[in-house]
């Protein structure tokens, strides 16, 4: 009995062993398994493209973009913009062209867009160096004359496409970006005079055919900073 007790108690303490020596072993830190699967030092850009503020997606009106491009992994990352699309140069030139006509008018114009991207970086990390990217690009934009405005009388585009992207986005210093791109893709474009809920016109037939035309050509730039 005795011989019986003393090997069982053997065996209890070499478990007990074992089981402290591998709850001892080391557990790597959170920081280091981040720096592994995120090895950039650049993992978050907020950009904005100037030249929209001119004339934007939509016709007549500026658009100011809000971009944001965050890393998803070591060569991918995915790019989301929201626009609000208004009043601009474009629309301040043809009122006061119109002003000058004699017509007593006040234009204004409203609208927002919508873009998400997905970039696949051809180089060894991203956010850097030449992608490819999917991008869906959604716009719907309003003119009308303030007075016509009050009644529900407006023109309305709405600009809807899919397009494949190829791009380079260069960091300087780890904090200014430029991003170029350029593609191809397919769009869905229209125009309506709008009168009331259930009474409108659409204009597609009296626009140039380029306008409808299903092939997209893209091509732009945006400027950010990174952080």
């Amino acid at each position: 009995m005795k011989r019986k007790a003393v090997i069982s108690l053997l065996l209890i303490l070499v478990s007990a062993s074992s089981f402290s020596q591998e709850k001892k072993q080391p557990v790597a830190p959170l920081d280091s398994v981040v720096r592994e699967l995120y090895p950039q030092r650049v993992r978050n850009i907020f950009k904005t493209t100037p030249l929209a503020m001119i004339s934007g997606t939509v016709p007549f009106l500026s658009e100011f973009r809000l971009i944001n491009e965050f890393v998803t992994s070591k060569k991918q990352a995915s790019q989301m913009s929201f626009s609000y699309l208004g009043k601009g140069p474009v629309l301040f030139y043809i009122e006061e062209l119109l002003k000058s006509q004699g017509d007593n008018i006040n234009l204004v114009g409203s609208g927002f867009g919508f873009q998400a991207w997905h970039k696949f970086y051809l180089g060894k990390y991203s956010p850097k160096g030449l992608y490819l990217a999917p991008q869906v690009s959604y716009a719907i934009g309003r003119v009308s004359e303030k007075r016509l405005n009050q009644y529900d009388l407006y023109l309305q585009w709405t600009h809807a496409s899919i397009n494949m992207l190829m791009g380079a986005q260069i960091l300087i210093a780890d904090k200014a970006a430029i991003d170029f791109y350029w593609g191809l893709g397919y769009k869905q474009n229209s125009l309506i005079y709008h009168e009331s809920a259930t009474n409108f016109t659409y204009l597609d037939d009296e626009l140039p055919g380029i306008y409808t035309f299903p092939v997209k050509f893209n091509a732009g730039v945006h400027f950010g900073w990174a952080f």
